[in-house]
């Protein structure tokens, strides 16, 4: 019985680690921004913002 509850205690060691792990992998992917992806976004934004305000939205009717 008492290889049984180390067996057991050793693999909720092992799960409790894992999952601690896994989060705090999570919580690292969260707060970690990639540059090119920010350039890109305020770019795009900025692309945007510019054709709307110069009127590039047009309307295409059918005769």
């Amino acid at each position: 019985p008492n290889i049984d509850n180390q067996l057991k205690n050793d693999l909720i060691e092992f799960i409790e680690a894992n999952e601690s792990l896994m989060q705090n992998q999570a919580n690292t992917s969260i707060i970690q921004y990639h540059p090119q992806a920010c350039y890109t976004s305020r770019k795009l934004t900025e692309i945007l913002v510019q054709e709307e305000s110069q009127g590039f939205d047009c309307k295409i009717e059918d005769d």
